[in-house]
């Protein structure tokens, strides 16, 4: 059996639940995953009765605690391809991943089949047809603001400053002029939780006069993703939703990353920021993190 201790917020629960598949196939093994509410090390819920609900079938009521097999942990935060012979699978009946393992590259080859297990076209159509019906005949790009605890934490996680989003718009439209596409008629969908909208509004209202300064300026509207009240959306639609767009502005958030790499657009321009750690977490290697058709994005304004 292969299975993961599940840590962090859905973004990290993704980046574990992928690789734990992955490594199951390559090594044909069986994959099974607690059946926590929680994560086990937060009060972050898991979202094995919503989302991820087709892998019911994988998840087991043992408590993680009590699962007996080899702890396989991450080496460091670049990519580090997972070492286990037959033998060992043999010898233990299996390992337990423990890590964050955030790379692509341990799932590429397998992710079309690992996205079948969770029903993830399904899911996206979902909400397609619920959440993005209005936006579906609009030119749109998604930008992600990640706020909220960072604002405790920014020697590990920084907040970005309107400078990268400028710096991000200005590069997809760089990107669409060099392949001479005539939509100048953008719609920015923005992304935050609701306890930042105030500080992200005084964002967009900087990052709308700034780009109104600019030359030949794209036709920007601003719209707050789902701002209607009436319309409750959960935090995995809300991911979901963001992959609808054609491009995607990602804060350095594990969440907008996965929105991302879900896009099925197959001309989406990726934007990422260059600085994805503070100093506390600066050995972090990033190199892996993200794929090479990405568009890594300056932090601090260009002249």
């Amino acid at each position: 059996m292969i299975t993961c201790v599940i840590m962090g917020g859905l973004g990290n629960q993704l980046f574990q639940i992928y690789t734990t598949i992955a490594l199951s196939i390559e090594t044909k093994t069986v994959f099974k995953f607690p059946m926590n509410k929680l994560v086990s090390d937060s009060r972050n819920n898991t979202y094995w009765d919503k989302f991820l609900k087709a892998l019911n079938k994988h998840v087991t009521i043992i408590d993680i605690k009590n699962v007996k097999l080899p702890l396989y942990k991450e080496k460091d935060f670049k990519y580090n391809k997972i070492q286990i012979s037959p033998d060992i699978i043999k010898k233990t009946g299996g390992v337990m991943l423990y890590g964050y393992y955030q790379s692509h590259k341990y799932f590429d080859n397998y992710y079309s089949t690992i996205s079948q297990y969770i029903n993830l076209n399904e899911s996206i159509q979902t909400v397609r047809n619920t959440f993005y019906k209005k936006y579906e005949n609009k030119n749109v790009i998604s930008m992600h603001f990640r706020i909220g605890d960072y604002k405790f934490l920014q020697n590990c996680h920084p907040i970005l400053g309107v400078e990268y989003y400028i710096n991000s718009i200005n590069s997809i439209k760089s990107i669409l002029n060099s392949l001479h596409t005539d939509n100048t008629k953008w719609t920015i969908l923005y992304f935050c939780e609701d306890a930042d909208i105030i500080e992200v509004e005084t964002k967009i209202n900087k990052i709308k006069t700034k780009c109104m300064e600019s030359e030949a300026p794209l036709d920007l509207e601003f719209e707050r993703a789902n701002s209607n009240p009436e319309s409750e959306i959960e935090d995995w639609q809300e991911l979901l939703l963001m992959s609808c767009c054609q491009h995607n502005i990602i804060a350095n958030s594990s969440f907008s990353w996965w929105a991302a790499y879900f896009n099925t657009n197959p001309n989406k321009i990726v934007c990422y920021p260059e600085k994805w750690f503070g100093p506390q977490l600066s050995q972090h290697n990033t190199k892996d993190l993200f794929p090479p058709s990405w568009n890594k994005i300056s932090l601090t304004m260009r002249q």
